[in-house]
This record gives C-alpha cells, sequence and structure tokens, in this order.
C-alpha cells in the first residue's frame, strides 16, 4: 500500500522534529536550577544597577562564603529570581565560620553593575 508522504517529506519531517525537540531541551536547561555558583556571565544578568540603593548582598550557590558559596551583589528587584537558580534542597554544606561574617561587606553600583566589596577590602582600602 503506498503512503501518502513520500520517503523525503518523511524525512525532512523527523528531522525537523528532532531539531525541535533538541532545541527545546536545551531552552529547558537554560534556566535549570542548580546548585553551584553562577559564572560571572550568569551572574551578571542580575546585577544591572543605576545607583548603589538597586543592590543588595546575596549568596552565590547553595553554601556560604565559607563553604563553597560567594558573596556577590544583584539587584533588589532580581533578588528572588536569582535565588530561584538554585536548588539547594539536598545540598550539604561544611561549617567553616567566616571571619568577616559572610555578607558583611560593602555593596555598591559601578558603571551600571552591582558589586560587592568585601569588608577586609573596604577596612584596608583595596
Amino acid at each position: 500500500m503506498n503512503s501518502l508522504i513520500s520517503v523525503p517529506c518523511r524525512v525532512l519531517i523527523a528531522s525537523t522534529l528532532l531539531i525541535l525537540l533538541s532545541a527545546g531541551a536545551a531552552c529547558a536547561d537554560a534556566k535549570k536550577p542548580i546548585k553551584t555558583p553562577l559564572d560571572s556571565f550568569e551572574l551578571g544578568k542580575y546585577q544591572y544597577c543605576g545607583s548603589d540603593r538597586d543592590c543588595v548582598v546575596a549568596n552565590n550557590g547553595c553554601c556560604d562564603c565559607a563553604n563553597g558559596g560567594e558573596d556577590v551583589a544583584v539587584n533588589k528587584e532580581r533578588l528572588e529570581a536569582f535565588r530561584e537558580r538554585f536548588d539547594c534542597l539536598h545540598v550539604q554544606c561544611t561549617m567553616r565560620a567566616s571571619v568577616p561574617p559572610c555578607g558583611s561587606g560593602l555593596v555598591s553600583c559601578i558603571n551600571h553593575r552591582c558589586k560587592y566589596h568585601k569588608r577586609e577590602d573596604v577596612e584596608f582600602g583595596n
């Protein structure tokens, strides 16, 4: 029995479906929650600012700055979206302390990007 769709058309349809499924999977992974700190490119998506008041301290990663994460500054309007990037439910962090404490630095807006300044750098003028 002859098929209504020719072989070249079936190949084209199958190829198109495969490409669409691959593209969909790539897009789904773009915002997939992670456990480790974001790289500087991804972090930059949360750091645009117009003034120092736009910026707040945030923890980049599931663990604090002494245990695998890092202190960063993000735009306060993007803080919740930034936090949602992390899946920390089953993450076990070490329990090291930090002196000075994590998050005790200052934030500022420099060239329209929120920046975190470690307390020891501010105290010693670095």
